[in-house]
């Protein structure tokens, strides 16, 4: 009877310690295991209220002349490495052809920043630009 009773204590006692290995052990796996990351570079848009803008075609925003525009880019750098940043702005109108991955853009160039962005950091690039006078077809902006 006292063998059976030893038996069954062994059992039990072996079975609490496969299982608490088991929850140790992949406790101890998650915990050291690096994080899942893809290398990243992101770009947002801000407008002069701060807001974050977008470039969808039909956004319905004019600018006549003698407007001013007071733009922020901000260039977000995660790629594992700094990275050399060359932002190419334009402004056009609605009756510009759009520029795709094949053909390029004729729209006037407004500004051009350079810079490095660091691993991890975040660049905000801001620029001022104005219409003078208006030109295109059909003489809109």
């Amino acid at each position: 009877m006292e063998k059976i009773i030893l038996q069954d204590k062994l059992v039990v006692f072996l079975i609490l310690l496969v299982s608490f290995a088991a929850i140790f052990s992949s406790a101890t796996f998650y915990a050291l295991s690096p994080r899942a990351s893809q290398p990243l570079m992101a770009m947002g848009i801000y407008s002069r209220t701060g807001l974050l803008g977008y470039t969808v075609p039909a956004t319905n925003s004019s600018v006549t002349s003698g407007d001013r525009l007071n733009w922020t880019l901000s260039v977000t750098n995660d790629m594992g490495s700094a990275q050399f940043v060359m932002i190419i702005a334009r402004m056009a109108n609605s009756t510009f052809p759009s520029s795709n991955s094949s053909t390029p853009s004729t729209f006037p160039e407004i500004v051009a920043p350079e810079r490095f962005v660091g691993d991890g950091e975040t660049s905000n690039i801001g620029f001022n630009c104005g219409c003078r006078r208006q030109t295109g077809r059909n003489n809109r902006r």
